[in-house]
């Protein structure tokens, strides 16, 4: 059995890596193609593996932003050049936009069947705002033979979305939920407290508008009238809100902590030890790792309603908000701060869906199941 995963954001995150290390591990033969914009990218989260070959690819224009079939169009062309599409018995795309359509393309010319994965750019970019794409993603998932979905809410919100209408049968025949992975060191070091007094909340990611941050501060610096002990540790960069969150905290540092990005996970993971409350109330988002980071180091969550980990634990982590409401952000972080015990504690069995060892497998057997049916 040979993969190739139609990968273009394997360079921008690390999610991917993580799986195919696994994959590799449990002895798939794996081609991971990567096509990038710029040449800084060449090598990124790349990783050494007996059964795995990258081929990372400077194809990608400015013009391709505009003219996404030339870009289709282009992609498999090089494809075709640096893969031996004989060798592949399947192809696994991580997006179902840009990677779909180039998966679909493939299965055309040379009858290799396909999985793809449907993200957060393909509900809130393509299915919103491109209606002349909508006939790709209709023809995509008509030729998977599987399509993934991360979490049960984003399962949910696909298959009744208005752009694929007639296809909701089809999606709930081959739709599979399979979350994406936590690093092995948050399952290793796990830290789970049920009498955490803190009144410090804790902010992972980058300081821009999707992930709210601006809108997060202004609630913890109101919530301080009441809770004057309380404090915001900061851990992330970069974005379009970055100058405005640094003269926040300039201007109130006794309440607001900036950390700047962290990398390393011991540090990171003394700063939730710190906190009672994460709280991350971001516009959109596909599944939101550092949730689960956090509710392994014992912390109480604030989340999307109807984005990321809403609905993927049947225990009550945190609360969920509407994350254009800052009364109902505000009111949420003020009983998770001051009702802590409220809430449920995850326990190891809650965390091994998410361990990548378990999500390389269920993938692994995905694969020979196609494969099989397809040759038989």
């Amino acid at each position: 059995m040979k993969v190739l995963h139609l990968s273009n954001d394997f360079a921008g995150s690390t999610v991917h890596a993580e799986l195919y290390q696994r994959l590799d591990a449990e002895g798939v033969s794996q081609i991971i193609y990567c096509p990038v914009r710029h040449s800084n990218l060449m090598g990124r989260n790349a990783f050494e593996g007996e059964n795995t070959e990258i081929i990372y690819s400077p194809i990608l224009k400015k013009i391709h932003r505009l003219l996404f079939h030339l870009k289709i169009n282009n992609l498999v062309k090089d494809v075709e050049q640096k893969v031996d599409l004989s060798k592949i018995n399947i192809v696994h795309a991580t997006t179902l936009f840009s990677d779909g359509a180039v998966a679909l393309q493939l299965k055309k010319k040379y009858g290799i069947p396909y999985i793809v994965a449907v993200r957060n750019t393909d509900i809130n970019v393509f299915m919103r705002y491109m209606p002349h794409l909508w006939n790709v993603h209709r023809q995509v998932v008509r030729e998977a033979e599987k399509v993934i979905f991360i979490s049960p809410n984003l399962q949910r919100r696909v298959t009744r979305h208005w752009t694929l209408k007639g296809l909701t049968e089809l999606l709930e025949q081959k739709g599979v939920v399979i979350a994406n992975g936590l690093n092995d060191y948050w399952l290793e070091n796990r830290c789970i407290t049920s009498a955490r007094q803190s009144h410090s909340v804790c902010y992972v990611g980058k300081f821009d508008n999707n992930k709210n941050v601006l809108r997060l501060m202004d609630v913890v610096l109101r919530l301080r009238a009441v809770i004057p002990d309380l404090t915001l540790h900061l851990v992330g960069g970069g974005g379009e809100n970055e100058q405005r969150v640094i003269q926040l905290v300039h201007q109130f540092p006794d309440c607001l902590i900036c950390h700047g990005p962290i990398y390393d996970k011991p540090l990171l993971q003394s700063i939730y030890r710190k906190c009672s409350v994460f709280a991350m109330p971001s516009k959109k988002e596909t599944f939101g790792l550092v949730y689960l980071e956090a509710l392994s180091q014992g912390l109480r969550v604030l989340y999307t309603r109807g984005e990321g980990i809403d609905g993927l634990f049947e225990k009550r982590v945190g609360e969920a908000v509407n994350p254009y409401s800052e009364k109902e952000i505000e009111a949420a972080l003020s009983r998770l701060l001051r009702q802590f015990d409220a809430y449920d504690t995850l326990d190891a069995t809650d965390f091994e869906p998410f361990r990548w060892e378990s999500i390389a497998h269920r993938y692994s057997e995905i694969y020979h199941h196609i494969i099989y049916k397809v040759n038989d």
